[in-house]
């Protein structure tokens, strides 16, 4: 999980829910209990909060934490949890307010969202994941209201941070050589595990066949032709467990030097024209026949092609620097106990 505290709180708040005595509610009540692993300005973070905040992500996402992962997330949850805790009696103090008619709206949004992400858009299976994490609507709208609370605070900390106006076109020279776009290139394959099959295959092109038709019939056999797209999968599909697109699909952009596919078949790839087809290219996971259907020189951007993506980058650090420094300093003032 990302260090970065406003980053971390974004994502786990804006895509995920948190009960209300998460962010110090009064508490009580079985959501309460839990062993205490820190308390801040002596109002107590559990395990259970934690527990139920990290269930909260993974319904959110789909994703599963790995054991590997749970220590260090847990420890993240806890630490990002106390960021919350002093920055919400900070804006307390400040009298900073949310309208419940934003919050409704908000949560809505939020639902559909979680469903959209991670639940194919049914809302049957997001309510039903959220019930089995004991999570009701009024817990949602109780973590929104403090997501929104907080970020009014963060832009009132932030708001008046501005760029120079030097400072983009600064970073523009002193980073050209990143400010290119790599060669990159589409293309067919045929694949196939032995070179008598990639022999006769290369003779049916020769003869005027048509190369998905081939790549079709010489799929192996464990390669299904209804799996999705995954470019990232190009010359390794079948290794691994791994399976590729269909059979003869269209695949990438590639770029150059990436490493998304295998090198002799990127530098097959690379070396032909558009609408040129290769010979029989070795690799070990096969047999390969390349037919390039796009390939694109690197291109270098110019200033103006780039200056709001650097002008936003470098004030979006700006910004996080001073978030991160407001909640350090907060986080002096105070009484934090860990347990």
């Amino acid at each position: 999980m990302r260090k970065n505290k406003l980053a971390l709180f974004f994502v786990l708040t804006l895509s995920v829910a948190l009960v209300t005595t998460a962010c110090g509610g009064n508490g009580g009540g079985k959501k309460s209990a839990g062993n205490p692993v820190a308390s801040v300005n002596y109002k107590k973070i559990t395990d259970r909060q934690i527990e139920q905040r990290l269930a909260l992500f993974q319904i959110a996402y789909g994703h599963q934490f790995s054991r590997s992962e749970m220590g260090p997330a847990r420890s993240a949850m806890a630490e990002q949890m106390i960021d919350e805790y002093v920055a919400l009696a900070e804006a307390k103090k400040q009298g900073i307010r949310i309208k419940d008619e934003d919050v409704s709206k908000e949560t809505t949004r939020l639902k559909s969202i979680m469903r959209d992400r991670a639940y194919g858009g049914s809302v049957q299976r997001l309510n039903m994941a959220l019930k089995q994490a004991g999570i009701t609507d009024e817990d949602l709208k109780a973590m929104v209201k403090d997501e929104m609370i907080i970020r009014s605070l963060h832009e009132k900390v932030t708001g008046g941070i501005k760029l120079d106006p030097n400072e983009a076109r600064q970073y523009y020279e002193a980073n050209k050589a990143q400010m290119r776009e790599p060669e990159s290139v589409k293309y067919r394959e045929i694949r196939v595990s032995t070179e008598e099959e990639a022999r006769r295959a290369l003779d049916e092109l020769k003869g005027g066949a048509d190369f998905v038709e081939v790549a079709k019939k010489y799929a192996p056999q464990n390669e299904k032709p209804n799996i999705p797209q995954d470019s990232t999968h190009s010359g390794v599909s079948g290794s691994s467990g791994i399976q590729g697109p269909p059979p003869g699909e269209l695949m990438g952009p590639f770029y150059k030097g990436s490493g998304q596919i295998v090198k002799e078949v990127e530098d097959t790839a690379f070396a032909l024209e558009a609408g040129q087809t290769s010979g029989l290219v070795q690799s070990a996971v096969g047999y390969h026949i390349i037919k390039v259907e796009e390939l694109k020189p690197a291109k270098e951007f110019s200033f103006e092609e780039v200056r709001d993506r650097i002008t936003n980058g470098i004030l979006e650090q700006k910004k996080m620097a001073a978030w991160d420094k407001y909640i350090a300093d907060l986080r002096e003032k105070a009484k934090i106990k860990k347990f």
